[in-house]
């Protein structure tokens, strides 16, 4: 998706957003005649050209970000190599995303209890 978005904004060449993103000229060409791929660049191009305020952009920019990022988060929480402690906050970090914890909780230590036997 971050991909998607860049391209349609424009502000970098095709051949840098494609070396960026590991993409041949080959998959790129095969991807943009997707229709899915066609539907969110144009849903992307409207939201870029349309009247957004530079908050505005930040934000949709930020939600694709950390949309993008999701993958590595999951990666870190499953990782058994990882500390313990790292895959606490990285279950913390997941939970907080996906709005699992209330507002009115939210800090609260007692909010959510996660015990672990080793």
């Amino acid at each position: 998706m971050q991909f998607v978005l860049e391209y349609a904004q424009g502000i970098f060449d095709l051949p840098y957003l494609l070396d960026y993103h590991g993409i041949t000229h080959d998959e790129f060409l095969a991807i943009s005649k997707d229709s899915q791929f066609q539907a969110a660049f144009k849903e992307c191009k409207d939201l870029w050209s349309s009247e957004m305020s530079i908050q505005d952009r930040v934000v949709l920019k930020s939600a694709v970000l950390t949309e993008d990022s999701l993958p590595v988060l999951a990666s870190m929480i499953l990782n058994e190599d990882n500390p313990v402690s790292s895959r606490v906050s990285a279950i913390q970090l997941a939970a907080k995303l996906g709005k699992v914890f209330d507002k009115d909780t939210e800090g609260d230590a007692r909010a959510i209890s996660i015990n672990i036997n080793l």
